[in-house]
């Protein structure tokens, strides 16, 4: 079971942000999943960030409620997208186990 109070966010690189109770999780979940080795990702390079780190994500995916929420929307490409604060996506997640993928701008 999540234990909201325990994560942390983390910044891999330009792309990849993990969710984990520390730097040591994060990174060797990481590394794991991916496939890619340590000199490709090192220790050195990841950042914590602040849980309130906003993502960008479809406004399409939202539920009736969330639409009628105060996130802040724009447009791009033609669509609407919504910025949602990680710290608002943790609530969302009823049972999860740290670590994981919080975001990404790889597709």
């Amino acid at each position: 079971m999540l234990d909201r109070s325990k994560v942390k966010l983390f910044k891999m690189n330009d792309c990849d942000w993990v969710a984990a109770e520390s730097e040591e999780q994060a990174h060797e979940w990481y590394l794991k999943e991916t496939g890619i080795s340590e000199e490709e990702s090192p220790f050195e390079d990841i950042k914590e960030e602040s849980i309130e780190k906003c993502f960008l994500c479809p406004f399409s995916e939202l539920t009736p409620e969330e639409k009628n929420m105060n996130f802040v929307i724009t447009e791009r490409h033609g669509e609407k997208w919504v910025w949602l604060p990680f710290s608002y996506t943790l609530t969302t997640i009823p049972s999860m186990e740290t670590p994981f993928m919080a975001g990404s701008t790889e597709y």
